[in-house]
């Protein structure tokens, strides 16, 4: 399965540049809100990379409104995982108007 994630990944990446500007850490979130969206819906996703110490960097998703359910994809590849290295803690939360709704974590966050 792994092996087939990464052909996935690499597909059509030809070059050496292109292949490692694709390398990194991926991350698939499920989300579901069982209620209709009363106001802006969004799944941000804070984490810290092993190089970077304990500053935490940020990743958001505006979802479409009215929608209750869906995937989002976070990356962390190319420069951002070559200098950072790879992610050690991580935190994902739905927010609808700057509420959270629901929040899943590592074992390592803070």
């Amino acid at each position: 399965m792994v092996r087939g994630e990464q052909m996935y990944r690499l597909r059509g990446a030809v070059t050496r540049e292109e292949r490692q500007r694709r390398l990194g850490q991926y991350y698939t979130v499920s989300w579901k809100n069982d209620q209709a969206a009363q106001g802006p819906t969004k799944v941000v996703m804070d984490y810290q990379q092993a190089a970077t110490g304990s500053q935490v960097l940020r990743m958001s998703r505006d979802l479409p409104a009215g929608q209750t359910s869906g995937s989002v994809e976070f990356q962390v590849t190319g420069e951002s995982y070559r200098i950072g290295g790879r992610v050690l803690a991580w935190r994902i939360r739905l927010l609808r108007a700057d509420e959270i709704v629901a929040e899943k974590r590592s074992y390592l966050w803070r």
